[in-house]
């Protein structure tokens, strides 16, 4: 009897042990295939889906034990803060851990030198010039030695107050829209490109300027051994410039204003359209909204994606291009895609931007809130004072707004074990949090394996965006699988653009709409911003 009841007691231990060792009820028979879950990471972070990838690289630095996966996903993290959040000094804080816990890693030198373009960008200019000179001795036979030496450069003159900021500075002045020019990568990666115009083509060496070939074309650029070949003939370039006389130049069929630059790597071509902000609104209006739409809903449009690409022409100016053509940014179907109605609109807000606390605002907007917009905190766990959550009854009713999908068990199963899990049977999914604005925060899933927790950001992004619109749904299960219920489409943070297109149709003009979806904020004019070029 005496050993009966100490046999019950280890074994009602054993019990409690269990469960406080799963924590949040998530049993240790579950196998992640972290180097899987990257890939997918890196994917949706490709194809814009920045807040589902951030899950999942936050799931690989928490979890993964290779040393080498946790620091490559401590960088993503770092780097998503940095461009897409604002969060500089979260960001830092990232890079830092990658440089004292994981210096032998592939990601530390990726981490160094983004410490160093963080802190230029903080106005750190001494601190910046400390790390670029660290950088180019730490990594002599690294390909971005050469340009931390210009960083360097850059960052001793300014903190020693000998370079003045004029037209020909790194750091310049924007006096008006026209000096403004993005490089926007609209092919990549390319097997092919056809260039074609209705006047005179040159092609020419992308750092001398010497010209390799002039005529009416069509050309056609490959690759080979990382060089250019134009009709066939190698080059011996590794990238090149390609412009002509004639308003637009077609690019795989598509037009485009403004010149092209073109790199040859890893067996492709990427192409990179640079173009006059102005202009690239042009093309961006018409893809991101209804060209239909109420003029106002496309001027309020027109100002938040010219601030957003600012934002991030600042932010990735030492990057070959500013910004993606894809919904990794914002669309952009270059000349191809303009019409008058949103050209119109482009003109009206001509030069205008967002800004709070004297900088520009990162501008998200998204399909449809679902009847309320979500705080940033609830899907990037960061506080962004402009990006508040409000009530959104001018997204309600708009088309669209509700929607359902039916998912086996088998289905999910099969779509959590695809991007790195390893799970049995399901047997239930259970809501277990949801934001103030209605949005699933956790959910939890219940296996034969045991029960699993995993974000709702996390489960959309297994599952598919084009599935589960948003993560404000509810669940109805029955013995084949679970029907989803759900509103909105998007991560529902910033503008919603049904709601601006309603706020338009019932008498509110763009500037009332921007204030409405983003608080705080002034719209003026981009003449005395400063901007960082390289």
């Amino acid at each position: 009897m005496q050993l009966n009841l100490k046999f019950r007691f280890c074994l009602l231990s054993f019990c409690l042990f269990l469960v406080v060792f799963t924590g949040k009820g998530q049993s240790s028979t579950f196998a992640y295939n972290y180097a899987k879950t990257i890939v997918k990471a890196e994917a949706l972070l490709n194809r814009g889906f920045f807040s589902e990838a951030l899950a999942k690289f936050k799931m690989v630095a928490d979890n993964s034990k290779d040393l080498d996966q946790k620091a490559k996903a401590l960088f993503f993290t770092g780097k998503i803060n940095s461009v897409y959040l604002d969060q500089q000094e979260k960001a830092l804080k990232l890079f830092n851990r990658i440089l004292t816990n994981y210096p032998e890693s592939s990601a530390a030198s990726d981490a160094f030198f983004e410490t160093g373009i963080i802190l230029f960008d903080l106005k750190q200019y001494q601190k910046a010039y400390s790390v670029f000179t660290r950088y180019e001795k730490k990594y002599p036979g690294n390909p971005r030695r050469k340009s931390a030496k210009i960083w360097a450069d850059i960052s001793k003159e300014l903190f020693e107050n000998k370079r003045k900021i004029n037209k020909k500075s790194k750091i310049e002045r924007v006096k008006n829209v026209e000096e403004t020019v993005l490089r926007v990568l609209v092919k990549n990666p390319a097997k092919r490109i056809e260039v074609l115009s209705t006047n005179n083509i040159v092609i020419s060496d992308n750092a001398s300027r010497k010209m390799y070939y002039s005529g009416w074309g069509p050309v056609v650029l490959t690759e080979k051994s990382n060089r250019i070949l134009v009709n066939g003939h190698n080059t011996g370039l590794s990238a090149c410039r390609i412009r002509s006389d004639a308003l637009v130049i077609r690019i795989n069929g598509s037009r485009f204003r403004g010149f092209f630059t073109i790199h040859a790597k890893q067996n492709s071509l990427s192409a990179i359209n640079h173009v006059n902000l102005e202009e690239y609104l042009y093309g961006v209006i018409p893809e991101e909204m209804p060209t239909k739409w109420d003029k106002q809903a496309l001027m309020a449009q027109a100002v938040a994606a010219r601030t957003y690409a600012l934002c991030m022409r600042n932010k990735n100016r030492h990057e070959k291009y500013n910004i993606e053509a894809t919904t990794a940014a914002q669309v952009y179907g270059g000349y191809s895609a303009e019409t008058m109605r949103t050209t119109a609109a482009v003109k009206a807000t001509n030069g205008q931007v967002m800004t709070h606390n004297g900088r520009l605002i990162i501008a998200y907007f998204h399909s449809n809130s679902g009847g309320h917009t979500e705080d940033p905190v609830n899907v990037w766990n960061v506080k962004i004072p402009y990006l508040q959550a409000v009530p959104d009854n001018f997204s309600a009713a708009a088309p669209g707004n509700g929607w359902e999908f039916f998912l086996s068990f088998k289905d999910i199963k099969n779509s959590l074990n695809k991007n790195g899990l390893n799970i049995g049977r399901i047997k239930q999914l259970q809501i277990e949090e949801k934001s103030p604005s209605g949005r699933n925060r956790k959910i939890r899933i219940l296996t034969e394996k045991g029960a699993l927790n995993i974000s709702g950001n996390l489960f959309r992004a297994s599952i598919g965006e084009a599935k589960i619109k948003s993560t404000m749904f509810n669940v109805i299960s029955c013995s084949k699988g679970i029907l989803f219920k759900g509103r909105g489409y998007g991560h529902g943070v910033g503008m919603s653009q049904w709601g601006a297109r309603k706020m338009a149709m019932t008498g509110s003009n763009y500037k009332d709409i921007l204030k409405y979806y983003y608080q705080g904020i002034k719209i003026v004019m981009i003449d005395n911003l400063h901007f960082s070029s390289a």
